[in-house]
């Protein structure tokens, strides 16, 4: 396996999934989109551009809402997914588990169509 991404339920306790719900929102058609990673190996062949177009157009097609977080530190993840045209809907904290907490910035996918 060279790389991975998934959709799961949104639920209130995902931070983009609460910013997404106080910009009008609704949990009933939001997934959240996560784990989009590309293992070194794999690195190199635009997999994480493929990951992240697949994720979106999958929710784009069902007709919803796709968000999720990108660490502040991760610069090409978030250059990806401004590239798809996903828009920044705020900022969080995520604890790394180990007394510490990172900086994160909260994404939505493109609008689906319809």
């Amino acid at each position: 396996m060279v790389g991975h991404a998934l959709a799961t339920t949104a639920h209130s306790d995902v931070a983009a999934v609460n910013a997404w719900i106080e910009q009008g929102g609704d949990i009933a058609t939001t997934v959240v989109g996560g784990r989009l990673f590309v293992a070194p190996a794999g690195r190199g062949h635009q997999l994480g551009i493929k990951l992240a177009r697949a994720m979106t157009d999958w929710a784009a097609h069902h007709c919803l809402d796709l968000v999720g977080d990108v660490m502040a530190q991760d610069t090409a993840a978030i250059a990806i997914y401004e590239h798809l045209g996903w828009q920044r809907i705020g900022t969080a904290l995520h604890d790394t588990g180990h007394g510490t907490e990172v900086p994160a910035y909260l994404y939505v996918s493109p609008a689906p169509r319809t």
